[in-house]
């Protein structure tokens, strides 16, 4: 597991697919910088991976991994790390040192290679009852330096919007679950002030995440 530093960095178009295929047999670092796009949800510590083509870390419409649950509900990523670096076709796992406000970013630097140039990464929106943002799967290519990610609804717990299990601000009550919830991956549809939970305070618009990259000097 690679360490975190946090902090702006700038980037520009980073040449990933000709420098893995230069030195196929040796890894690259990569920084990788995640901002939270959001006006009022925290982002949990974040968990990021590279592998190969054959990890999938979750599919919409399809039921979501209980480790993957885990973070979606109460941002707790141990289960998920565990797998990740349990897993053959994945290369490196990198764990961010803590959440990410609002407006403010978190660089993780992970090593990839010409086996290993797909990312992915997941971190809860901690306001809410399993919301979390996402890449699943991203290549890693020659024209990339900068994506952006939507947040999804695991269907892993009921959106009731009731501060009794929520984990985030100003509700602060992880590790309480609420129902079952739909029972599979969609995208998000916001918070609609059900119960404790405001939209002027706690929604947001997709995209919620901007992900930059650069070849790590």
């Amino acid at each position: 597991m690679r360490s975190t530093r946090t902090g702006f960095v700038l980037f520009g178009v980073v040449a990933l697919a000709a420098t893995l295929a230069a030195a196929p047999a040796s890894a690259i670092s990569l920084d990788v910088t995640i901002t939270n796009a959001t006006p009022g949800q925290v982002f949990s510590a974040p968990v990021l991976a590279t592998h190969s083509s054959g990890f999938d870390l979750f599919e919409v419409g399809e039921a979501i991994s209980p480790e993957l649950a885990d973070l979606a509900k109460d941002g707790v990523s141990d289960g998920l790390v565990g797998v990740l670096m349990a897993d053959p076709n994945v290369l490196d796992v990198a764990v961010g040192g803590g959440n990410i406000p609002p407006g403010e970013s978190m660089t993780l630097t992970i090593d990839a290679d010409a086996g290993h140039r797909f990312v992915s990464f997941a971190s809860m929106l901690v306001t809410t009852n399993d919301a979390f943002v996402a890449l699943d799967g991203l290549l890693l290519d020659s024209t990339m330096s900068k994506v952006s990610a939507i947040a999804y609804d695991a269907g892993a717990e009921d959106n009731s919007e009731n501060c009794a299990h929520i984990p985030g601000p100003p509700c602060n009550n992880p590790m309480v679950d609420n129902g079952t919830g739909e029972g599979f991956v969609a995208v998000h549809a916001g918070i609609h002030g059900l119960l404790d939970l405001a939209p002027a305070r706690d929604d947001w618009r997709n995209p919620v995440a901007v992900i930059t990259f650069s070849v790590s000097p």
